[in-house]
């Protein structure tokens, strides 16, 4: 479970890069300022290294946000194409699997995101 909420994060922090592209923002360091503020997720996808082979685990047209701050921590939401409210008890397992959050602080190295978890994790 906690190996594939890490790999949706990863691939929901892998379409802020796509949507950074799309304005051509670049991730060096003094560019952190053009992040602040709040950003909407275009896409999420994982892909394996090897086989290049992508898989959208959150559909087609997933909905989430992503938002910076000046005190250097962020926020990420993603939730599933077609992701309906729980409407009875029995549905909650799959509402929380179409989701996922994550916050953290975070920095830049010259192309690299890296974040770290209010746990402490890098």
């Amino acid at each position: 479970m906690i190996k594939r909420m890490l790999a949706t994060l990863t691939a929901a922090l892998s379409s802020l890069f796509v949507l950074c592209a799309l304005f051509s923002i670049s991730a060096a360091a003094d560019d952190r300022e053009k992040l602040l503020g709040n950003w909407k997720l275009v896409t999420v996808y994982t892909e394996d290294l090897q086989t290049k082979q992508r898989n959208s685990p959150f559909g087609d047209h997933p909905k989430g946000y992503i938002g910076f701050t000046s005190a250097g921590r962020f926020f990420a939401f993603t939730a599933a194409d077609g992701r309906k409210p729980p409407t009875a008890e029995e549905e909650q397992a799959a509402a929380f699997r179409s989701m996922a959050a994550y916050t953290g602080k975070f920095w830049l190295e010259g192309e690299k995101f890296i974040t770290k978890d209010l746990s402490g994790n890098k």
